[in-house]
This record gives structure tokens, sequence and C-alpha cells, in this order.
């Protein structure tokens, strides 16, 4: 098992201090049973958009490819167009007898979607995950606002493996659907540190390509404590008493 950090380097030139890139430290095992420490650059400046999880992701990626282990691909298939934008506005306007004469503004977005109310439910997304560990397809299903759709792993219906004696990381190709509001309550729950890194590490993944799309999402595609400002867990989350460590 290969294990790493991550650390800030600033370049320097002519003696000036230069950009500030993200470096990884690999701890590899060797043939004797001890440890060496590799390092690499992941060429991503720290003063990037989400920085942070860029270069953790390139950290993942060259320990997958190490121990031959199939990273999941994440696209996203379908989210919210500017007319399902109108139709949310209909919807809300409705309920106070009044119809949407104009698109919604971002100010009216970010406040529909602040307040959760029942429209944003017809904001409409599809994921397709490529290679997806089936323990943590298992963790995804368990959403009862979302629509899965898993690969069948039956022996009639495949050949890569028996089903009887398959592991519980053997890769499925998973489509999700879900709303607006379900999206939030995924990250809120799946973000937080209580849930299992790996399934965390996906759901990241999947919020950071959403929010590329349409950055209205970044605030709300947090964990429970960022978005309510308090641990809501039965046992505190980790964030709790590390509330500078990003995720």
């Amino acid at each position: 098992m290969i294990s790493y950090s991550l650390s800030k380097q600033t370049t320097k030139k002519n003696g000036k201090a230069g950009n500030t890139y993200y470096n990884v430290q690999f701890k590899v095992p060797t043939a004797d049973g001890k440890k060496k420490n590799v390092h690499k650059s992941t060429h991503v400046r720290a003063d990037e958009k989400n920085a942070f999880a860029k270069a953790n992701k390139i950290a993942r990626q060259i320990v997958a490819e190490y121990e031959g282990i199939k990273m999941t691909k994440i696209t996203i298939l379908e989210y919210p167009t500017d007319e399902d934008w109108i139709a949310v506005k209909q919807r809300a306007l409705v309920t106070v007898g009044l119809k949407a004469k104009t698109p919604p503004t971002n100010e009216w977005k970010y406040s529909i979607l602040k307040a959760r109310h029942s429209p944003i439910r017809r904001l409409r997304f599809s994921v397709l995950f490529e290679d997806i560990p089936n323990w943590v397809a298992v963790h995804l299903v368990r959403h009862v606002h979302s629509q899965p759709y898993v690969k069948s792993q039956r022996n009639d219906r495949q050949s890569d493996y028996d089903r009887n004696k398959a592991p519980q990381d053997a890769p499925v190709n998973m489509i999700w659907d879900f709303n607006g509001e379900e999206l939030m309550n995924i990250a809120n729950k799946r973000l937080c540190k209580q849930a299992a890194k790996e399934t965390r590490e996906i759901i990241k993944d999947m919020c950071n390509k959403i929010i590329e799309l349409d950055n209205i999402w970044a605030d709300f595609l947090v964990p429970m404590c960022r978005y309510a400002g308090e641990c809501k867990e039965m046992f505190s989350c980790y964030l709790k008493e590390n509330k500078n460590e990003e995720t």
C-alpha cells in the first residue's frame, strides 16, 4: 500500500520567490519491507481554483497506476439548462398566483437553492460512473430520492468474474439520476468525514465537475457542518476540530 502527502513549494528565480505549487511525497514499499520516499510535482499552482482537490486527484491517479487499480471515470451527462431554470421559476411563482415573465437571475437562483424550496427538484442531473467499486455504488444507491442504474453482476449477464466470488471492489458502471435538492443532500452526507474515504473522493470529484459547469452550486456542495455551521453527526465529524482542513 502506497501512502502520500501533499505540500506546497515556492519556486525561486534570480533569488526571488516565484509561483507556489503542490508537491506530493509518496512512501513506496521496497523489496526489503521498508519504504522509500518519492517526490513528484503535480504542476498544480496553489492559487488555482480547487487547487488542493486537483493536486489530490493527480496524486491518487499516480498511486492507482502504480498499484494497478482502476480509477473511476466520472462524466456529467445532463445538468440544468436555462430552460430548466425558467421551469423552476414558473413553479415557484405559480404557488403565489404569479407568472414568470423573465428568466431567473443568478441572485434568484442562489436564493431558492439556499432555501431548498421544492421547485429545485425540477433541476435534473445525470452522471455516468465508469469502473466505480461495487461497494461504493452500494453506498450511493441508498439515496432514495435518486435513481441509479448499475451494471449487473449476474453470471448470466457478464463473464468478467464469478459473482459469487467477486470482491467488493469489483468495478461496475453506473448512471445516477437525481434532482437539485437531492444533489445537495448527497454532498452534505457524502463529503462528511464520517463517510468512507473512497466514497467521499468520488463524490468530491463529481461535485467539482458540476461546479465547473455552474459555479452557483459551490456554496451548497459541501459537508453538512460547513453548510449548517455545526456538526449534525451523532459522533462529531473530524472537521469540527480541524476547521481549516481542505476537503
